[in-house]
């Protein structure tokens, strides 16, 4: 007899976060016709609401997965995603332009479809160069 209350990963009951990694472009303006979805994101400490164009998905802890089944259980649902995680992280998502190629990773429970975000890695456009401090230093003093 199994467990009560015990659900496969693959459950749309489950309770059990799996490893996931999106990348793609965060609300784009024109979402590529090419692409596997595009998911509606709410994030946990923000009112706003977020579009992800999802262009690949990784599980880096079981590769065998289905893709289409993930998206898939999530197609029924109007806010397919709700990211969680600390501020600092979920600020990058914030704080992003329309049109930001990015990746998100971290940790997926289906039945409350949460995300638990433990990175996202902004993608910055070929040739153009990484910020840095220098550039914004204080004006000198006014005489």
């Amino acid at each position: 007899m199994g467990s009560v209350g015990t659900e496969g990963a693959d459950s749309e009951n489950s309770r059990t976060p799996f490893a996931v990694k999106l990348t793609g472009v965060l609300n784009p303006t024109t979402p590529k016709p090419d692409s596997l979805a595009v998911l509606e994101m709410m994030v946990s400490n923000f009112v706003e609401r977020y579009h992800f164009e999802v262009q690949t998905i990784d599980f880096p802890n079981d590769p065998q997965a289905s893709t289409n089944q993930f998206l898939q259980s999530l197609k029924k649902y109007k806010v397919q995603m709700i990211a969680v995680g600390d501020k600092q992280t979920l600020t990058k998502l914030g704080q992003s332009f329309p049109d930001s190629p990015m990746s998100v990773a971290g940790y997926f429970r289906r039945r409350y479809r949460t995300f638990q975000v433990t990175d996202i890695e902004v993608f910055r456009a070929e040739g153009l160069p990484e910020p840095t401090a220098d550039k914004f230093q204080s004006p000198p003093p006014v005489e």
